[in-house]
């Protein structure tokens, strides 16, 4: 007599139904009964799991310089708190952005040609209207905000700190 049990387990953005059966066994049915198999079978559900389940990259021993730390913990935060989004994915420029200069949000690569590194920091922390193309028009749509109340100064910097690397790495491409 077999006696079947259905669990519904949910996974985050996986769902797996896992079936346990349970065989009792009996001394008249030993026969027909595997001798490894104990008092009662459990099928476990990690095969059905493993079948689901998307593959994990390796893992490595890889570690960090100290020095790329701080430059790999600025890119988690550029990401984090959503500069691609006006600054476009590569960080080249962004969105149009009417009576800006240049017509775009600024792109990011390139500022150590333009400021310092205090400089953008305190633009990120106290955020900054674009300069108009045209003085009579109106206000562009777009501009830095504020993220002072929102993003710790140790994250702003570190997003500089990758900001800087991805203008030197720009440099590199071009060359």
């Amino acid at each position: 007599m077999n006696f079947w049990i259905s669990i519904r387990m949910t996974i985050p953005l996986v769902s797996v139904s896992a079936l346990f059966m349970l065989q009792p066994s009996h001394a008249a049915s030993a026969s027909s009964q595997d001798a490894n198999v104990s008092k009662t079978q459990v099928a476990t559900p990690q095969s059905a799991l493993a079948k689901s389940a998307p593959p994990t990259a390796p893992r490595t021993n890889s570690t960090l310089a100290y020095e790329n730390v701080n430059v790999e913990s600025g890119k988690q935060n550029v990401l984090r708190y959503g500069c691609p989004v006006c600054h476009g994915r590569d960080l080249k420029g962004g969105m149009a952005n009417s009576n800006a200069q240049g017509g775009v949000v600024l792109p990011l690569i390139h500022l150590p040609d333009d400021y310092t590194k205090d400089e953008v920091i305190a633009i990120i922390r106290n955020g900054k209207k674009p300069p108009l193309q045209d003085p009579k028009g109106l206000v562009p749509p777009i501009y830095m905000p504020a993220w002072s109340r929102i993003v710790n100064d140790v994250h702003i910097k570190s997003a500089v700190e990758y900001l800087w690397t991805q203008r030197q790495k720009s440099e590199k491409e071009n060359w």
